[in-house]
């Protein structure tokens, strides 16, 4: 969900599963990967006598217990993390963070709302009904039409009857709490309101599980915002998976404007390699040293070694590559920014002085479109860093290169801190920043 309620979920779960069954977090984690979601790998476990009263109080204990606090712009009370990681782990925003973002809240409010009025528009969720109940109100969403909530625990789930006409009604079975993982319990009050015979039924989820699962009931699906890298299948961000279930946009997979054409589809990660080789030209030689200038005094000003950047809008992480190694072409070829700097505090100083040199850069950059996550760390690894803090449900990564900020440049060390969502929303914000890099840094450096 959003701002540290999936974090405190997966705390929760890890908890039940140690208290109830001497599980490890890695156990139940695994039941997750292969099931799609822990309470069906609690099923396939356990004895059918004892399948309701755990399943029941799984979702008591991990549900109930949730803090809310921070979808209002609070800091969450039950956070078990220590203040240092705040920045690196806890109630980092996965999606879109409505408790700080107001206007995003707003916008997406009012879009719903104008898409539920022509169209039925349900929230389906492995989660119980009234924590989803929860946090809609908590994002602002009750006053969008929702035709209906389908949970575990819904009413809208597992009736009586089997969905006539759409699947084979031989394979229909009453199952108590049913997920995505069962298709046809889970969908069953929209396949019988919604016959699949005459209407075109879209699921937009963030797991390619629960996307395969419904396409054995004849549901389309489109993956958003996925916590990890799907091989071969095409992710799209909330609002291109709202456009293609409308139909506004064409799929990845769909042909270009006649059938004579070539099959398109646009790639941020492609558009982008190919935009930052005219960014880094666009850069001023002249203007890439004045600002080494100015880094280099700032850091002779207040006796620091080190210096703090957050990169907004950093797209495929160009600007660290730019910082590290240098870039541009021809009369537009820049060196790396450490090695002017460094450059430039060795000819400050005085012949009988302190050698005074930069020994560390760490480098916040936040890119909240997800469709170049992987791209980004592509991009890292290639440079030379290595994934210190790796991926997470909190979506927060740490890349480390001790001793060699590339260029030449030893006993540097580059800390880069890739942050899959805007710099509004960081709940806290590095310190002492040296320098901001705007989202169209060429347009700024050389306009």
């Amino acid at each position: 969900w959003t701002c540290g309620i999936e974090s405190q979920i997966v705390r929760n779960t890890h908890l039940f599963g140690l208290s109830h069954f001497n599980m490890t977090s890695d156990q139940c984690d695994d039941l997750y990967k292969k099931y799609g979601t822990t309470t069906e790998g609690l099923r396939q476990m356990l004895p059918d006598d004892k399948v309701e009263e755990i399943l029941a109080r799984f979702y008591t204990e991990v549900f109930d217990a949730i803090d809310f606090s921070c979808l209002y712009g609070k800091s969450s009370r039950n956070s078990d993390f220590a203040e240092g990681d705040i920045n690196e782990d806890p109630n980092v925003r996965s999606g879109y963070d409505h408790g700080h973002a107001l206007q995003k809240r707003r916008a997406l409010a009012e879009f719903l709302k104008s898409i539920s009025d022509s169209v039925p528009v349900y929230l389906a969720s492995n989660s119980p009904k009234a924590h989803v109940v929860r946090v809609i109100t908590g994002m602002g969403l009750r006053g969008v039409n929702f035709a209906g909530i389908l949970s575990p625990d819904s009413e809208y789930c597992n009736p009586a009857q089997s969905p006539e006409g759409t699947v084979d009604e031989a394979n229909y079975s009453q199952l108590c709490f049913p997920t995505k993982h069962s298709p046809l319990q889970f969908y069953n009050h929209i396949l019988n309101r919604h016959p699949i015979t005459s209407h075109q039924i879209v699921l937009l989820d963030d797991s390619l599980h629960n996307i395969e699962k419904a396409k054995t009931v004849g549901i389309r699906g489109i993956l958003v915002n996925s916590r990890s890298s799907v091989n071969n299948y095409n992710e799209r961000t909330l609002e291109e998976g709202l456009a293609e279930a409308l139909g506004h946009i064409l799929p990845p997979e769909s042909s270009g404007i006649s059938d004579g054409n070539p099959k398109f589809s646009f790639s941020d990660v492609k558009y982008l390699h190919a935009k930052n080789a005219v960014d880094n030209d666009a850069i001023d030689p002249d203007v890439w040293k004045q600002l080494a200038e100015r880094l280099s005094a700032r850091l002779l000003k207040s006796g620091k070694e080190n210096l703090t950047i957050a990169d907004l809008g950093a797209g495929m992480l160009s600007m660290v590559e730019l910082v590290m190694i240098g870039g541009g072409s021809g009369d537009r070829e820049k060196p790396s920014m450490l090695s002017l700097i460094n450059d430039h505090l060795k000819s400050e100083q005085s012949a009988d002085s302190e050698t005074k040199e930069l020994k560390k850069i760490e480098y916040f950059a936040y890119e909240s479109n997800s469709n170049l996550l992987e791209g980004s760390r592509e991009r890292l690894f290639k440079l030379g860093l290595k994934e210190t803090k790796p991926f997470s449900f909190s979506r927060a990564y740490k890349y480390n290169l001790h001793g060699n900020g590339g260029d030449g440049d030893e006993g540097v060390d580059i800390i880069v801190h890739l942050r899959p969502f805007n710099y509004q929303n960081e709940i806290k914000p590095p310190k002492s920043l040296d320098l901001f890099i705007g989202c169209c840094f060429a347009d700024l450096f050389d306009p």
